[in-house]
């Protein structure tokens, strides 16, 4: 089962990374099928952990869930602050922010709807799925 998670999750990156680094290879099922795959196969994965390490009471449950967060909130905003601090030293150095070069560019442009999103989705990561669904023209995100 490890196996085919890291073969997922390798499909998955490489999928996302050969339009950055020019890799024309591309292995079977990328897209949307190797993200369902491992959606699927990491859900029964963290059920059997949940069913079978934890109590069912909610003492079981509220250990589990903060385990959870803490597994996935630390790393992410341990690599959002490097983000956020080398862009900002690349925006000092080169007066390119780098990734949040598009934030400098339409901040002065942008509606509190907008900003209000774009920050809880980030900090928060819900609502960024909502991203696909939406476009922003002038400031503000209307649904596609």
């Amino acid at each position: 089962m490890g196996m085919l998670r890291i073969w997922l999750a390798l499909a998955v990156a490489i999928g996302h990374t050969t339009s950055i680094f020019g890799f024309s290879w591309q292995p079977p099922l990328l897209g949307g099928r190797a993200v369902q795959m491992f959606y699927v196969i990491s859900g029964f994965l963290i059920t059997l952990i949940l069913s079978g390490k934890y109590s069912a009471d909610a003492r079981g449950r509220w250990i589990f869930y903060t385990n959870r967060a803490l597994k996935i909130f630390v790393p992410y905003f341990a690599v959002l602050a490097g983000t956020i601090v080398l862009s900002l030293i690349a925006y000092a150095v080169t007066g390119n922010a780098a990734s949040l070069a598009a934030f400098f560019v339409e901040a002065h442009n942008m509606s509190v709807g907008t900003w209000s999103y774009a920050l809880v989705s980030n900090l928060f990561l819900f609502g960024q799925d909502w991203g696909s669904f939406l476009t922003y023209q002038n400031g503000t995100l209307s649904w596609n």
